[in-house]
């Protein structure tokens, strides 16, 4: 769980880099819900987070890009 935790943080911390607005409340959210899903599928983490982190429709792009670059650069499960 601790490699989960710090796999998103750091991923939130590359959206906050790219100038997309994420509050530790957003990020609580998102780690609960990678807790309520299954972890072996990409795209369901994908809907998951860019769901529970609120990301708005401008910041669609930028979320993309990040998840492609750096969540697949691990498995989450």
């Amino acid at each position: 769980m601790s490699d989960l935790v710090l796999h998103l943080a750091r991923f939130a911390s590359a959206l906050r880099g790219r100038g997309v607005r994420l509050s530790l409340s957003d990020e609580a959210d998102g780690l609960a819900a990678l807790t309520l899903i299954d972890l072996g599928d990409r795209d369901e983490v994908r809907r998951a987070l860019r769901t529970a982190l609120k990301i708005r429709p401008r910041d669609v792009a930028v979320f993309e890009e990040l998840f492609a670059a750096l969540w697949s650069a691990r498995e989450a499960g």
